[in-house]
């Protein structure tokens, strides 16, 4: 299986899993100029900006290490660009990140914050 179909099956695990815990997925692969943003759901009065990675073996680190600084300013630039794009003024926003490694799931929940 390629990286890309590899990618999709994780991503599916995934909303599955959120559905599964009371989440409604809004959006699956939301690009803008900024970048890529993997989920946008809803979950209570949240709304949620979710990166995935998958990780086929533990030598490369934790999923949520992949996430660094700079992919935490892309993931923020593009939230903003979504609410600006669907003019969303009063939301709590929140940053999760979803770590699969075979198929278990580790979702960090408030993984990052971010202040612009």
């Amino acid at each position: 299986m390629n990286k890309r179909a590899k990618g999709k099956e994780k991503e599916l695990l995934a909303c599955s899993y959120l559905k599964d815990k009371g989440y409604l997925i809004l959006v699956e692969n939301y690009y803008c100029h900024y970048g890529e943003v993997d989920l946008i759901a809803k979950e209570k009065n949240d709304l949620v900006f979710i990166e995935i990675k998958y990780r086929n073996s533990a030598v490369c680190g934790d999923a949520i290490e992949a996430v660094d600084l700079r992919k935490q300013k892309k993931i923020a630039k593009c939230a903003l660009n979504y609410l600006r794009e669907n003019q969303i003024v009063e939301y709590n926003l929140r940053f999760d990140v979803i770590g699969i490694q075979d198929n278990k799931i580790s979702h960090y929940q408030d993984a990052f914050c971010f202040f612009m």
